[in-house]
């Protein structure tokens, strides 16, 4: 149910930068929809929470999302590029994901997870 990763870029300890593949065959695309594929916004926030978990040792509660912007469609075959930006002080991760087209960037969805409890393991 994810996608492929191609690509990891460490910024500091609290920032990395991730290519992720879009397969055809992606769960996600199932249904949604049939004659034009896209990706759901809920498997976008499905992934950034993971990836905190697995990067920055999140273990504390999903708490909501902020400033969430879907803003163009990531379709079957596209890379996209996410940003994660963690800051346990204030148990938030920013996030932003954009697909990349030769020089320039186009926007995909953004926002910010709030989590609650513990931040890290």
């Amino acid at each position: 149910m994810k996608p492929v990763e191609v690509r990891r870029q460490w910024l500091a300890a609290d920032q990395v930068l991730l290519w992720l593949h879009l397969p055809d065959d992606l769960f996600w695309f199932q249904g949604h929809f049939e004659q034009c594929p896209i990706l759901p916004g809920v498997a976008q926030v499905d992934w950034v929470l993971d990836y905190a978990q697995a990067l920055f040792g999140a273990t504390a509660f999903f708490g909501g999302l902020d400033q969430v912007k879907f803003q163009s469609p990531a379709r079957p075959g596209d890379t996209l590029r996410l940003s994660l930006h963690w800051l346990a002080d204030h148990l938030r991760l920013d996030f932003v994901y954009e697909l990349e087209d030769r020089d320039t960037r186009h926007p995909i969805s953004r926002g910010r997870v709030r989590f609650l409890g513990q931040g890290t393991s």
